[in-house]
């Protein structure tokens, strides 16, 4: 049996294993790929109906489970994902701020996803007039939740420049990323149903997230040579 170099602890010494926050191009390019199937499968709900009906219908689709899943993961995925960046060398100054801030966002973003899942659970009581706790812990929380979450990633795509992606995918994933947080502002906390096509924008973002973490994977490729990211 060979024995361990000296000085080595095989108890502690993780040789050439990689900490998770470093992974974080692969992190990204996984969650945003689960966002963007995730937002895709989201239940459109039924245009014929509206108020306590409509909410009903939408929870009670059997794709509301899967997609909410999809996105919750996504969304933990974040929190390491975006915080490797910013510990990453790729940015600094602001760009680095919005990084650790959309982290940090992404923590509470994590905690309204799980009511947000659990509220097809809520569906029959919806019906029923009854309470719907899981629905409601979403409802309250999701318009300052959301542009929360939003917001930050839309200034991070902004001021990454090509750090990030080329910049008119920059500017596409910060306007899909305003778009979301304004939807769901207006939603939850205006009541308006006007403008929850704004939704939509969360294919932007997520596909936005998913060339981010792919471009890094790409440029980390082609300069092997240190833990150093291209510039």
């Amino acid at each position: 049996m060979s024995m361990p170099a000296s000085g080595a602890n095989p108890a502690v010494d993780v040789g050439s294993r990689t900490p998770v926050l470093d992974r974080w191009p692969a992190l990204l390019l996984v969650a945003g790929v689960l966002g963007f199937v995730g937002s895709l499968l989201h239940p459109t709900g039924d245009p014929t109906l509206s108020g306590d009906a409509a909410v009903a219908a939408e929870i009670g689709d059997p794709l509301w489970t899967p997609s909410h899943l999809l996105l919750l993961v996504f969304v933990a995925l974040l929190v390491p994902g975006f915080l490797g960046l910013a510990r990453s060398g790729v940015l600094s100054g602001a760009a680095r701020t919005a990084a650790r801030v959309a982290s940090g966002a992404a923590i509470v973003w994590v905690v309204e996803s799980v009511p947000h899942l659990l509220a097809a659970a809520d569906h029959h009581a919806l019906l029923a007039g009854q309470p719907t706790p899981f629905l409601t812990a979403h409802t309250v929380t999701a318009g300052i939740v959301y542009p929360l979450g939003a917001f930050p990633i839309a200034a991070l795509a902004l001021l990454g420049g090509r750090r990030l992606a080329h910049p008119v995918l920059n500017v596409l994933g910060a306007v899909g990323a305003v778009a979301f947080g304004i939807a769901g502002f207006a939603a939850y906390l205006l009541g308006s149903e006007q403008l929850l096509d704004l939704f939509a924008g969360s294919m932007l973002l997520t596909a936005w997230i998913a060339v981010a973490g792919a471009t890094a994977l790409v440029r980390r490729r082609w300069s092997p040579s240190s833990g150093t990211e291209a510039r």
